[in-house]
This record gives structure tokens, sequence and C-alpha cells, in this order.
């Protein structure tokens, strides 16, 4: 088993050691970032369609799209409920990360499941 060195380390050396941890392990790394990640894309594309739809609407020849007072507070609230439900499963996949870096520390063999499994029923 491999010593780790306690000491205080340069802001170089700590980079170093950091990158060549996610880098030695990064199937690892991102399968765990992959859940938060993949819940993302169809708010983006939802956001950005709304987005695109507005600005196609000022082109000559269309009438203006104007927003009512309801779709906007529809979105907003869609998008704040969002924010709640991706930072809990943000949250989760940060512990996940954590406890996979403890894994390679300590020698033990670090896998996206084991390191969701470890965490279950620790959120709260």
């Amino acid at each position: 088993m491999e010593t780790v060195e306690l000491r205080p380390l340069s802001l170089g050396e700590l980079l170093d050691r950091t990158f060549s941890l996610y880098r030695r392990n990064f199937w690892v790394f991102a399968g765990i970032m992959a859940l938060p990640s993949v819940l993302t894309i169809p708010v983006n594309a939802f956001m950005f369609g709304v987005q695109g739809s507005m600005m196609n609407a000022a082109s000559p020849g269309r009438p203006p799209f104007t927003p009512t007072p309801g779709m906007m507070g529809g979105i907003f609230l869609g998008y704040l409920l969002f924010a709640v439900i991706f930072g809990s499963i943000y949250a989760i996949a940060m512990g996940a990360a954590t406890c996979a870096v403890s894994d390679v520390y300590l020698g033990r063999a670090a896998t996206v499941r084991g390191s969701y499994g470890r965490i279950r029923g620790r959120f709260w």
C-alpha cells in the first residue's frame, strides 16, 4: 500500500496531484458526474428554444412575440424547481466523488456504483 505524505503542499504540487488522480481515474469521475450533467440537457434545450423563438419572432414578416406574464412565471417557477432538484442531485454526486477519491487514496478499487452505494441513505 502506498503511503500518503502528510506535509503542506505548494499550489503546484496540489494541482499536480489532483490532476494526476483525476487523469488516472477519469472514467470513474466522468461516470459519477454524468447523472447531474444529463439532467441539464432537456432544461437547456427548452431554454434555448424559448430564447430562439423570441429572437426569430423579430424577423421581418413575423408578428412580434411577447411572452405573457403567466408564461414567464411558469418558466421561472419551473426553473426554480429544477434548480432545487439539480442542487440535490449534484450534492449526491459530489458525495460520491468524495467517496471515490477516498477509495483511491486508501488503495481500494473505485467504481461509480460503489461510490453511489456508499452514500445511499446519507443525503439528509
